[in-house]
């Protein structure tokens, strides 16, 4: 009976080394796990912050196109007024004599074939002249 026992202390020896060194390779396993875990968490959320701030400033230059946009038109408008009032002013200075001499003797030729033409004109020019600015006329 002496060498089962010493057999079966050296098994349950054994077996409770074993089982320690189980319970020892879990508790680092846990750990390790935990660890892993918690930077799985730090990850997702720096990535979140990332996707947030790339978000955000494809929001910004969109922003920033869009008052780009915004200051191109008002600039462009301002250069097509001002445009349109030269046009007009050159126009203006250009048929002035004709139209002048027209509403002076227009009614001297009221049978001439460019009458009503002229006429009409004439309207239109005042039309015209009444879009610019005063100081324009002068």
């Amino acid at each position: 009976m002496n060498t089962v026992t010493v057999i079966l202390s050296a098994c349950l020896f054994s077996l409770s080394v074993s089982y320690l060194t189980l319970l020892y390779n879990f508790s680092k396993i846990r750990s390790q796990y935990k660890s892993l875990f918690f930077d799985m968490m730090l990850m997702e959320k720096l990535i979140n912050e990332i996707e947030d701030s790339k978000l955000k400033s494809d929001e910004s230059v969109h922003k920033e196109n869009f008052i780009k946009f915004l200051s191109d038109s008002r600039d462009w408008a301002y250069q097509y007024i001002e445009d349109v009032q030269t046009g007009l002013k050159t126009f203006i200075d250009e048929t002035a004599p004709e139209i002048n001499y027209f509403r002076e003797y227009g009614d001297t030729m009221a049978l001439a074939p460019n009458y009503y033409s002229m006429k009409k004109i004439s309207e239109e020019y005042d039309k015209l002249k009444s879009l610019l600015p005063e100081e324009e006329l002068k």
